[in-house]
């Protein structure tokens, strides 16, 4: 009886997703009215990819679906956009041997 309680435990706290900023940018003026929110994600993850393709690559040969965050707030003139993904247990792990950077906000 012990062992199915246990094996249920586990089971809630692996399916739990991880979500980690993976990549932040800032937009200037002229991005902020000129594109569509559409256009400034597909910039954002386009800039993403040329910055860091291996990390990037990493994100689709694992299915890891990006989502985005801005803040109005960061800067007087400009809009810091975040991307952040939700990654399951085991993909948190290996993101983390493979990406971690020391003293980097990344959570």
């Amino acid at each position: 009886m012990d062992m199915s309680a246990t094996n249920q435990l586990k089971h809630q706290w692996q399916s739990k997703p991880h979500r980690v900023r993976l990549f932040t940018t800032a937009q200037g003026l002229e991005e902020l009215f000129s594109d569509s929110k559409v256009e400034k994600f597909y910039k954002v993850v386009d800039e993403f990819k040329r910055k860091e393709p291996n990390r990037y690559s990493w994100l689709e040969n694992n299915d890891v679906k990006l989502d985005w965050l801005e803040d109005d707030h960061y800067l007087s003139y400009a809009r810091r956009i975040v991307i952040v993904g939700d990654l399951t247990e085991a993909q948190y792990i290996d993101y983390t041997l493979r990406f971690f950077k020391h003293q980097e906000e990344w959570k």
